[in-house]
């Protein structure tokens, strides 16, 4: 079986993914694919949560046609709020949007203080107002989500991104584009301040903690801060494992996190397409002088699978099982290990 550790879940394209996967097996002999679908905000949770434990739900008229499909496909699901959208959500109870937003925008545009002829204020304050207008009202964030715990299986995807910047609209996943997809709308000079990402980051880690999940992680340029908050927040509680999904990290990095956690709690996993350029694979070999074999994975980042996709899990996996000739791996139950399921 093969492993797609880290992809996102869209209900327009899920079920052709899954009659996409059961013809790849046909055609390629490899085996069926377990995906690791992480949420990138709140609304993806009633998306997933049509995605049965392990199966795929199929309306009853469908059911008997794609039986197949559903003993095929395997899923497991995670609940996060992705870095990219922490600005849509708030910890402060009755806060008006204005406020909100005021607080945790940052502008990072060259004209800071200056004005456009014959406007009282700055250009500064007038994007601000502009982008106030089109967000939507925050969410608060808060312990509601248990209602969700019996279906997901970690808390994915959360994280810090230092580079990413707002893009104007409705701040939809169709106008900010998905984690594997950019969108093709025009960004802003805003990006979401670091405090306020962390405070998001740590609601997230704080609730892994008290249900013991394992956690799939994203950073941009923010590793030393991202292993703190971890540190503070997971440290004590040995099954909340860490997966640093994309890892692009230094291999000195990478030894940091394994030297606070252990290298048995450490995971990475990686995208071809990013980490392997090239066919370059000895990225590849020094991160496995860090961490065993068993703990380094292959993902996509993606929603689309097709035929590309199948194959580059395949011939990746192929390369990490040719690095240990002697030791069959079992990225299936490797993936499981990490979540700490039997």
């Amino acid at each position: 079986m093969l492993v797609d550790a880290h992809c996102h879940y869209y209900c327009s394209s899920f079920n052709d993914c899954c009659r996409q996967n059961n013809e790849l097996e046909r055609d390629n002999n490899v085996g069926s694919v377990l995906s690791l679908y992480n949420s990138t905000k709140l609304d993806d949770i009633s998306n997933i949560d049509k995605v049965g434990k392990g199966k795929v739900e199929v309306e009853e008229e469908k059911e008997e046609e794609q039986d197949s499909e559903r003993q095929r496909l395997y899923i497991k699901k995670g609940l996060g709020i992705h870095p990219w959208y922490a600005h849509l959500y708030t910890l402060v109870p009755n806060i008006s949007k204005t406020e909100h937003y005021g607080k945790v925008l940052q502008w990072k545009g060259r004209s800071t203080g200056q004005r456009k002829e014959g406007q009282t204020t700055t250009i500064e304050e007038e994007e601000l107002r502009r982008m106030i207008n089109a967000l939507p009202e925050p969410i608060l964030l808060n312990d509601n989500l248990d209602l969700f715990l019996n279906n997901i299986d970690f808390i994915g995807e959360i994280g810090l991104d230092k580079t990413f910047r707002i893009p104007w609209g409705d701040n939809s996943s169709e106008n900010m584009g998905s984690c594997g997809k950019r969108g093709t709308v025009s960004l802003s000079n805003f990006t979401t301040k670091l405090e306020h990402q962390l405070s998001i980051l740590q609601w997230w880690l704080k609730y892994a903690n008290k249900h013991s999940l394992s956690v799939q992680l994203h950073s941009v340029k923010f590793y030393d801060q991202l292993l703190e908050v971890c540190k503070d927040q997971l440290l004590l509680n040995p099954k909340c494992k860490i997966l640093l999904h994309g890892f692009q990290g230094s291999v000195d990095t990478l030894k940091r996190w394994s030297r606070i956690f252990k290298s048995d709690r450490i995971y990475v996993s990686f995208n071809p397409q990013l980490n392997l350029r090239n066919n370059d694979h000895m990225v590849l070999l020094l991160y496995l002088e860090v961490l065993d074999i068993e703990h380094v994975f292959v993902e996509t980042d993606s929603y689309e699978f097709n035929e590309t996709t199948y194959r580059t899990i395949a011939n990746v996996t192929k390369i990490l099982q040719e690095q240990s000739p002697n030791k069959e791996i079992n990225f299936k139950s490797n993936v499981l290990n990490f979540l700490n399921i039997a």
